[in-house]
């Protein structure tokens, strides 16, 4: 747009106005597709062993464990390896398994993954775009991890999904779930309903897990859970979330509170702080 104004403002010959243009180089979008990410989980009893602390509005906050994942992408943006290293505090000092890492292909309309940990194959059902998997039911011994009849909007994202004994539909507006809704498979009754606000002012990292679908548009900024399935009443669960961004614009931390009908007199308290990096 500014090369075309700039060609009507100038008095001159076609020519010029194209060898303006090829003079300006063209301005790169960042990428929102993060390469690595380091989730933080707060220790919740004092008398835990600390792993490492974090300062959140000006308070140094004790952490329980970390997990730091890594993310490689393949020439179409597909995730194809996965890397998984978690620590945790004891009383020992800090604990590890080591790093897990998990490989992802893609051929002829089947997903293939060898699940790093276990060390397990398994392979599933691509869509029409050989991006996302259509399920991704796993068996594991005796419980067989339920995640099929995977459906998908035209921009990629999640739209119903069959669990282990539920079905959960989202809502989506302007490229963000605003609702899910999960049903159970048995009786058909609602079970849970969670509800979504972004910032609409700034975009949220691109999904990692390339093949389970796209996530929201834009930054979260609160969520909230109401849960039918206590006795003893609805159970609500509100999470908060402020985020940092770079100079591009980029999310580089989320920080989420915790603020629950039953637990804390309904205060919110931090729970987790996210950092995310880009090429």
């Amino acid at each position: 747009m500014r090369n075309l104004l700039l060609c009507f403002m100038v008095i001159g010959s076609l020519t010029t106005c194209r060898d303006k243009t090829t003079d300006l180089a063209p301005v790169a979008t960042p990428s929102q597709r993060i390469t690595s990410q380091s989730i933080q989980y707060v220790r919740i009893l004092d008398q835990e062993p600390s792993l490492d602390t974090v300062q959140i509005d000006g308070v140094v906050q004790a952490l329980s464990s970390k997990d730091s994942l890594r993310f490689q992408y393949d020439a179409e943006d597909r995730l194809v390896s996965y890397n998984r290293t978690q620590y945790t505090a004891t009383a020992m000092g800090p604990f590890t398994n080591g790093t897990q890492k998990s490989l992802f292909s893609y051929n002829n309309g089947r997903f293939q993954e060898l699940e790093g940990g276990t060390g397990s194959r398994f392979e599933f059902s691509l869509d029409n775009a050989q991006r996302r998997v259509l399920n991704r039911t796993k068996r594991r011994g005796s419980y067989i991890d339920v995640d099929t009849l995977r459906q998908y909007s035209s921009e990629g994202m999640l739209t119903t999904v069959e669990k282990q004994g539920n079905r959960q539909v989202f809502t989506i507006e302007n490229g963000n779930v605003v609702r899910i809704e999960q049903f159970s498979t048995r009786t058909g009754t609602l079970e849970m309903v969670t509800e979504f606000t972004y910032d609409t002012g700034h975009r949220a990292p691109a999904a990692p897990f390339t093949f389970l679908g796209e996530t929201n548009r834009n930054a979260l900024l609160t969520m909230k859970t109401l849960d039918y399935s206590y006795a003893t009443g609805v159970r609500s669960t509100t999470y908060t979330y402020r985020n940092e961004y770079d100079s591009q614009e980029r999310m580089t931390r989320q920080i989420e509170y915790h603020q629950d009908s039953w637990y804390n007199q309904g205060k919110p308290y931090f729970w987790t702080a996210t950092d995310y990096y880009y090429q």
